[in-house]
């Protein structure tokens, strides 16, 4: 029986392929003739690392050399510099180290912010030095402040729009600085910059739909959550994962194990986001129509996603009208759903007080605050937008709706997702 690794090593290993895939748009059975030669016959090495995300340097294969260091090779011309070197040097970013390992000590993710600061030739103050700056600087470098400032959100947006596996790294290594000593404020900060910086890396990279969800849960669960679940528990709950002894055997086990991670990555941690509420006559019809939703819910997910990955790589997206009528046609035989879903629980909370609105910086006041919040919360985009989606797909089905017109010149856009589902209740 060949082990699994651990998904964050196999995630790894599909980003490498992906990457290199797409510098030159190259098929397995080019790669592999690039690699061993134009009369290699059908090795479909590269087809082995795509089908089941092995390890591109798990032996060596041309010369002593392993497949990555061949492939790395190819930019040799470009002084070590290029495509193929920078798929290497993903493939071997310290990213990989803190989504794979749950015991790095904070004293290396520490080292591992002060290396990028000495790099990049910048200045990150000792707390005990503050004291001294603010005294002969404070008026010259006002930037130079503790806590959660506009200077912070600034350096993390700079950081996070780089949108690569190292910036990324350095983002979590301050993050886990941060939950350590305590300063919940900037961790917030930093989670939405981690957020906007994987988001940026996963669309520039145009990873595909099965690599960006192993990327997001990994990062979701380890990094923000601290919460691991690993290839152990994987085969303590799959009957079939000791049988895999086939390549299509490993194939399907290898599936099996990716697609549990991502449901499982979070599902521990899945109290405390939502208020306590009364049981309403909505919330009784959910409770029991439980399974039926939870079957047009994936239906509804999968047409989600496909249509992102149609509006990133144009692929007709043939594949959403048909979940959307598999997901209305579960719905439509429930019972209807009770209209009074808005009953109230709590109050709102009072306004602040008018005087900010007049005496200080807008930001300053509640509907400031919250301006600069709905600016920063780009990562929750495509939550938010999936959240409109159902609502409005509920609607149309349930309440016999007509499907929206698309606006003008937004024929791709998410809007034009339910339109396109085709379903008449």
């Amino acid at each position: 029986m060949r082990s699994l690794d651990d998904i964050a090593v196999r995630t790894k290993n599909g980003f490498w392929y992906y990457q290199v895939r797409q510098i030159e748009h190259l098929s397995d059975a080019a790669l592999d003739r690039k690699v061993f030669g134009k009369d290699c016959g059908r090795r479909r090495y590269f087809e082995g690392i795509r089908r089941s995300w092995s390890s591109p340097k798990a032996r060596s294969v041309v010369g002593g050399m392993t497949v990555l260091k061949v492939v790395d090779g190819w930019d040799r011309g470009n002084n070590g510099s290029g495509p193929y070197a920078e798929a290497t040097k993903n493939f071997k970013s310290t990213f990989w180290k803190f989504v794979s390992d749950p015991t790095v000590p904070l004293d290396e993710y520490i080292e591992h912010v002060e290396k990028y600061v000495r790099s990049n030739d910048l200045v990150r103050l000792r707390r005990q030095d503050l004291r001294l700056y603010e005294s002969f600087l404070s008026a010259y470098e006002p930037a130079l402040q503790c806590g959660d400032t506009p200077a912070y959100r600034a350096m993390l947006h700079n950081l996070a729009m780089i949108g690569t596996l190292d910036a990324l790294s350095v983002l979590i290594a301050i993050f886990r600085e941060a939950m350590a000593r305590g300063s919940l404020d900037q961790a917030i900060a930093i989670r939405e910059a981690i957020r906007l910086g994987m988001f940026e890396m996963l669309v520039t990279g145009r990873m595909p739909p099965e690599v960006a969800t192993c990327v997001m849960a990994l990062v979701e669960s380890r990094v923000l959550a601290n919460h691991w679940v690993s290839v152990d528990e994987w085969k303590s709950s799959d009957q079939k994962a000791i049988k895999n002894r086939s390549s299509a055997e490993r194939k399907r086990a290898f599936d099996r194990y990716r697609l549990w991670f991502i449901a499982h990555a979070t599902t521990r941690n899945g109290y405390g986001d939502t208020p306590f509420v009364i049981r309403t006559d909505g919330i009784l019809w959910l409770e029991r129509n439980r399974d039926a939703l939870v079957a047009a819910r994936k239906f509804m997910d999968m047409a989600i996603a496909d249509q992102i990955h149609d509006n990133i790589y144009g692929t007709g997206g043939e594949q959403v009208s048909k979940h959307l009528a598999e997901a209305a046609r579960i719905l439509q035989e429930l019972s209807p759903r009770p209209t009074d879903l808005q009953a109230c629980y709590y109050d709102p909370p009072p306004p602040l007080s008018a005087e900010l609105d007049q005496e200080h910086d807008p930001r300053d006041t509640r509907e400031g605050r919250l301006a600069a919040l709905l600016a920063f919360s780009r990562p929750h985009f495509l939550r938010d937008l999936q959240s409109s989606e159902y609502a409005d797909m509920l609607d149309r089905i349930l309440n016999a709706a007509p499907p929206p017109a698309n606006p003008p010149g937004q024929s791709g856009e998410m809007g034009s997702l339910t339109a396109r589902a085709g379903v008449t209740p």
